[in-house]
C-alpha cells in the first residue's frame, strides 16, 4: 500500500513559545511512522502570514485566508488529509468547501471522541476569551448538550511551555473538580499546545483515583484523519458545496 500522507497545519506563524509543541509533533511523526510500519507520514507546516497564536474570533477571521492557502498547497502536493492544529478549528468549513481531501478540526474530533468514550464531557480551556468561541463551535457541531463546563487555567498559548509544572497541577485540580462536581465523564484539553503534557496529566489523575480519559485534541484529529483515509471517505460535498467561480479582488 502507498504511504498515507497527513499534513498537520499549524494555523499560526512560528515564533518563540512554540518550541515544545513543534518538538512534540516531530517526535510523534517518528513514532507513528515506526508504529505503522512506515505507512503514515505526518508533516507539520505553519502559515506564512497571520498571528503567533489564535485565541479568539478576530484571530480566527483574520487567519482564514492564509489557512485556506496553505491547505490548498497541501492538496496540490499530494497529501491525503489535513489537520487544523488549533482547538478553535479555524477555517474548517472554508477548507472543506475548497478541498476534496478530508480536513479535520481538533475541537470537533476531540469532543466527538469524548462523547463516544464518556458521554458528558468538560473542556479545560486556557483563557476566558475562548469560552464563547468554543461554545459556538460545539453548538454548530450538535454537541453543546453534552458539555458540562469549560473551566479555564488562565494561560496564554505562548506561555504554556514556560510553566509546565504549574499547568499540570492546575489541570489535575480542575479535572478532579469537573469529574466530582460537574459530573463530566471525559476531559478535553482546550488547546493543542497542551499536547506534550497529556501523558503526565493522565498519570497524575490516576494517582488520585480519577479515571476519566483526557482527550488530547491534536491526536484525536490525527487518528480521525488516518481512519478516514484508510476507509476512503471524505467530508460530504453535499454539505460542503464546491465554491462557485466569481469575480474577486483578493491578493492572497
Amino acid at each position: 500500500m502507498r504511504n498515507i500522507k497527513i499534513l498537520n497545519l499549524l494555523p499560526v506563524v512560528y515564533t518563540e513559545g512554540l518550541e515544545n509543541e513543534t518538538d512534540d509533533r516531530i517526535k510523534l511523526r517518528e513514532k507513528i511512522f515506526k508504529d505503522t510500519n512506515n505507512l503514515v507520514i505526518l508533516d507539520t507546516v505553519f502559515v506564512e502570514k497571520g498571528f503567533s497564536s489564535i485565541e479568539g474570533s478576530y484571530d480566527v477571521g483574520m487567519s482564514i485566508p492564509y489557512i485556506v492557502e496553505k491547505a490548498n498547497w497541501g492538496q496540490e502536493n499530494g497529501y491525503n488529509a489535513i489537520i487544523l492544529d488549533c482547538f478553535m478549528d479555524p477555517g474548517l468549513d472554508e477548507c472543506r468547501e475548497t478541498l476534496e481531501i478530508p480536513v479535520f478540526g481538533a475541537c470537533q474530533s476531540a469532543c466527538s471522541l469524548a462523547i463516544r468514550m464518556g458521554g458528558e464531557f468538560s473542556v479545560i480551556g486556557i483563557l476566558d476569551d475562548m469560552d464563547r468561541c468554543i461554545k459556538q463551535n460545539l453548538s454548530k457541531y450538535g454537541m453543546i448538550d453534552r458539555l458540562r463546563s469549560i473551566p479555564v487555567i488562565s494561560t496564554e498559548v505562548l506561555n504554556i511551555q514556560y510553566n509546565t509544572a504549574g499547568i499540570i497541577k492546575k489541570v489535575v485540580e480542575t479535572s478532579k473538580k469537573i469529574v466530582k462536581e460537574d459530573k463530566a465523564k471525559a476531559i478535553v484539553l482546550g488547546c493543542t499546545g497542551l499536547a506534550p503534557l497529556v501523558d503526565t496529566m493522565q498519570a497524575e489523575l490516576k494517582k488520585i483515583n480519577i479515571h476519566a480519559p483526557i482527550i488530547e485534541p491534536f491526536r484525536a484529529a490525527l487518528y480521525d484523519a488516518i481512519s478516514c483515509v484508510l476507509m476512503g471517505v471524505s467530508h460530504s460535498k453535499e454539505a460542503y458545496r464546491p465554491i462557485r467561480k466569481k469575480f474577486n479582488n483578493f491578493n492572497y
